[in-house]
């Protein structure tokens, strides 16, 4: 690699340069001058040669023999490139799906008895859920809906706040009113006044007696309102009946084993037994 002295090549051709030396100087001793202008080459390259060998040359620092303070190659510090994660789906659990996270989150979103398998059940819960939250219903738990389920939660916390200052008038009120509409034909699909499914009965007793407004649904319902064990529940408490994991049936509870209902096609609404141990209560809020 050329140094940075870039004038003619001294070894490559003293006779050019010596012949320039003897027309300048036009001495007739052109053994002196070729002395002379030895002299004068061996003067001008030396320093050059001495600053090659010292290691201290322009801005090309691979001239010289001298210790050089760049790295080699292979001692380079290399920079990895910047990779940005692929995009998941987001999708976590879905119907399927088995294990402690599906146990966890059949207790988050109640399910009556957590098996750590997402079926149809678990899928129909987080539905409700979604269509809480105003998201599509999936039935899947991805990101958002998992947030989705913690607001729920929170929500559900402070319901069970505001259910513990319930007063005696409320249920009073709703008994009042199931005792009311008792004898009203029961039809599937039935709202009121005059006829009632069961889940039609619960929502227009309780609409009636203090103006809250409940899904035309026995399993909405459930999803809406706070669960509490049998021995907090009171007379004007909601009762739900349920079969392999699934609401199906809805009544008052009336206290002493009783509850108000629209029971089945042919009966009427009214006052009967508490007909299966597969319930539990709930209370509006």
């Amino acid at each position: 690699m050329a140094g940075p002295y870039s004038g003619p090549n001294p070894t490559a051709d003293p006779e050019g340069v010596g012949e320039g030396i003897f027309d300048m100087l036009r001495v007739p001793n052109r053994s002196l001058a070729f002395a002379v202008g030895f002299g004068l080459v061996v003067a001008l390259v030396t320093p050059v040669v001495a600053q090659a060998n010292s290691g201290v040359a322009g801005p090309d620092q691979s001239v010289g023999t001298g210790p050089s303070t760049q790295l080699p190659v292979t001692q380079l510090p290399i920079t990895p490139p910047l990779v940005h994660p692929e995009p998941t789906t987001g999708v976590v659990l879905k119907v399927g799906s088995r294990g402690k996270a599906v146990l966890t989150l059949e207790k988050r979103v109640h399910v009556l008895r957590p098996d750590r398998i997402f079926d149809r059940g678990t899928a129909q819960r987080v539905k409700q859920i979604q269509h809480w939250s105003k998201l599509p219903r999936t039935g899947a738990v991805d990101t958002v809906t998992n947030r989705a389920i913690s607001a729920w939660d929170r929500s559900r916390a402070g319901r069970s706040v505001a259910a513990q200052v319930v007063t005696t008038r409320n249920l009073n009120s709703i008994i009042a009113a199931a005792r009311q509409f008792s004898g009203r034909p029961y039809v599937a699909g039935g709202a009121g006044p005059n006829v009632f499914d069961c889940s039609g009965f619960t929502r227009y007793v309780i609409e009636q007696a203090i103006s809250r407004s409940l899904p035309h649904q026995s399993a909405q319902q459930a999803s809406v309102v706070h669960h509490i064990s049998a021995s907090q529940a009171k007379p004007g408490d909601l009762v739900f009946f349920t079969h392999g994991g699934h609401v199906y049936h809805v009544g008052i509870y009336a206290g002493n084993g009783r509850l108000y209902h629209a029971s089945r096609p042919g009966t009427r609404s009214g006052l009967g037994p508490i007909f299966s141990s597969s319930h539990f209560f709930g209370r509006v809020a």
